[in-house]
């Protein structure tokens, strides 16, 4: 594609569409056919068989601090200017506030409802009853690991860290986090742990 256009092909019928788009304007996340671009004026959706992009009813940016980084059929997921969670139904511009609740809800529900770790992800390691999901912002130095109840599903912890990691692993005693920051010549690692909560 030329600088400027988006290119969204259709894996299902093979089809392809263009959007010319601003400077500044870059690809967050797909969902079911629909695409949230974030862009400085703010966010636009690609939708299916429509030929041209959605902005969201009331919602522009009036800093770079706001953003989205999630999509569902229904819901946007975001961070405030003060790093709090909100949605936004993108069909009518109905925003939610959960300040500090970072759980994991369904994007595509009416009552944005808790979900239950994906039992296969590729950002999610299984073992000794436990499942660690990990989460990194195309956006900041953000990373935010999940800890689950392989059984029952039920959250048991959940860290937010101002950096990023090149992965998290776990074992029945302790959670480890490879933090990597860049160096002269390359990267430099650091493996930090914690141990599970009782």
């Amino acid at each position: 594609p030329q600088p400027g256009t988006l290119v969204v092909r259709d894996d299902r019928t093979l089809r392809t569409r263009e959007f010319a788009i601003a400077p500044g304007c870059w690809v967050t996340d797909a969902h079911r056919g629909v695409v949230l671009l974030a862009c400085n004026s703010g966010p636009l959706l690609v939708l299916p068989d429509e030929h041209q992009l959605r902005s969201v009813p009331g919602r522009t940016y009036p800093s770079y601090e706001d953003y989205y980084m999630g999509v569902g059929t229904r819901w946007l997921e975001g961070r405030d200017y003060r790093d709090g969670v909100i949605y936004t139904d993108w069909r009518t511009g109905e925003t939610r506030y959960f300040s500090d609740d970072t759980r994991d809800r369904d994007l595509d529900s009416r009552d944005l409802h808790l979900v239950r770790p994906p039992k296969h992800h590729p950002g999610c390691q299984h073992g000794g009853g436990y499942v660690t999901c990990t989460w990194g912002s195309v956006i900041e130095p953000l990373t935010i690991v999940t800890a689950y109840d392989s059984r029952t599903g039920k959250r048991l912890r959940r860290w937010r860290l101002k950096t990023d990691l090149d992965g998290a692993q776990h074992t029945a005693r302790f959670v480890y986090f490879n933090v990597y920051f860049p160096a002269y010549g390359g990267r430099r690692y650091e493996v930090h742990h914690v141990r599970w909560p009782r």
